[in-house]
């Protein structure tokens, strides 16, 4: 069963049980206010269940837009490196999620098609070789217009591009949206960034081995471990900020993995082939059919930092 089809059976179940829990308590202490809520719970339960697979399906019969089409091809340098069976699938895939996904604005933001296909371009990225897999489409995403801090302001000082919720929503900076997709080889992506933390959440756990992950999970925390001290100790092409904890490794690496594969397999090959086994995708093979030459070696610059809100955990399995 997919992702997706054992999160809608879930929450159909959920209604079951829970209208059903109501409707018997009601029976019992003859209570018709309680009997008449049952039902009215399953119907609210059963419609926020099925309100995205609803929408997934009415997208999935419209044909794609030549817009979202012709903006993927500008930004996006791996969805021209697919033959045309992949191009359509990759734009399949947004449109879904512009069809199931709930878009807003804050403090002078814009809720365009190309700002809503630079947020979503980077999740259909990394579940381009995962046709098995969903991407939480449960999330809504909320634009800034530029870096905004803590208190969610944008100001003068601000330094976060990005952020996401553990339950919540994903926000984005419309700046560093733009930034990402237009400078597409210098190791920074905050569409890519967020939307790897969403899949590291998918398994409950924010700690930089998402569920998807084959291999054994001994090796894959003695990995992480190994890079973190490498990040730390001023020894990696990652960016500092990747030292901060195995969450914010994996969505580093991950920006890197797919902007400047050679660089990072070049560095850290181990790394390079567990994000590779995961996402099962080849960023060196994509770039190169879509004619992307290999950006100089270099380590990235420093810019504002995409931001996760939430604590780790630790995984167990």
């Amino acid at each position: 069963m997919s992702s997706e089809a054992g999160g809608v059976l879930w929450r159909v179940t959920l209604a079951v049980v829970a209208g059903g829990a109501l409707f018997a308590l009601g029976s019992e202490g003859d209570s018709w206010a309680v009997m008449v809520l049952g039902p009215t719970v399953v119907a609210g339960i059963l419609f926020f269940a099925l309100r995205g697979p609803w929408r997934a399906l009415r997208a999935a019969q419209q044909p794609l837009d030549p817009e979202v089409i012709a903006l993927l091809k500008r930004h996006v340098p791996h969805f021209n490196g697919l033959n045309a069976t992949g191009q359509e699938a990759f734009a399949r895939r947004v449109t879904r999620m512009l069809a199931t996904i709930d878009f807003e604005t804050v403090q002078g933001a814009r809720n365009t098609l190309e700002m809503r296909v630079l947020a979503l371009a980077g999740a259909a990225l990394l579940y381009v070789g995962r046709d098995d897999l969903h991407i939480d489409e449960h999330r809504a995403v909320i634009f800034y217009p530029d870096a905004f801090s803590h208190e969610y302001a944008v100001q003068h000082d601000a330094r976060i591009a990005g952020m996401v919720h553990r339950q919540g929503p994903v926000l984005f900076s419309e700046r560093a949206l733009r930034d990402g997709w237009n400078h597409d080889s210098d190791g920074y992506n905050v569409s890519v960034h967020e939307w790897a933390h969403v899949l590291d959440l998918e398994d409950g756990f924010a700690d930089g081995i998402p569920g998807l992950a084959p291999g054994s999970l001994e090796s894959e925390e003695g990995l992480l471990s190994r890079e973190l001290t490498r990040v730390r100790g001023g020894r990696s092409v990652l960016r500092d900020y990747a030292g901060t904890n195995r969450a914010e490794l994996f969505a580093v690496a991950t920006e890197v993995f797919f902007e400047r594969p050679e660089l990072l397999r070049r560095s850290h090959s181990a790394l390079y082939d567990v994000l590779a086994a995961w996402l099962r995708v080849d960023p060196i093979e994509l770039l190169h059919k879509a004619g992307v030459s290999p950006a100089p070696v270099r380590q990235p610059t420093k810019k504002a930092q995409p931001k996760r809100k939430g604590g780790k955990k630790a995984r167990a399995r």
